[in-house]
């Protein structure tokens, strides 16, 4: 399901990246949960929980929502749920145009937790220094 779904998740990563690129009000509950897409593949957020962060933050947690249930889930397979991160890591560099590792640990450093979140709270460091490196990594290959 995930590979077909990839270019409607890179169309609104593109979409979400360009509405971002200037303003620091994010989502906040950037999930694959709230994407939705109409009969036209129209694409719509839904249950905003914005607030003022890091630009990079609605990204961030996406990508940490979604590896925190893909490790929860059983029915995936090791192997695919690593391939899914790696394409979400490679797309994240894509869409949100980083091409100098500064700029990325900037809008890192900025990240700010919000009182109430999907992540679970004892594993917040570890799902940002997991993103810092893994996509720091792929900025220098």
């Amino acid at each position: 399901e995930f590979n077909t779904r990839y270019l409607l998740i890179e169309k609104a990563f593109m979409k979400h990246w360009k509405q971002l690129k200037h303003k620091k009000i994010v989502h906040g509950d950037f999930t694959h949960f709230n994407i939705l897409v109409d009969d036209n593949d129209k694409i719509h957020f839904i249950d905003f929980k914005s607030h003022v962060n890091s630009r990079l933050f609605d990204f961030f947690y996406f990508y940490s929502y979604l590896n925190q249930c893909l490790c929860r889930c059983q029915t995936i397979s090791h192997k695919d749920k690593e391939i899914i991160i790696e394409k979400i890591e490679v797309l994240i560099i894509k869409v949100c145009e980083y091409t100098l590792e500064s700029d990325f640990l900037h809008d890192v450093g900025e990240i700010t937790f919000p009182e109430k979140s999907g992540l679970k709270n004892k594993n917040k460091q570890t799902y940002i220094l997991s993103f810092q490196e893994r996509i720091k990594a792929r900025l220098n290959p």
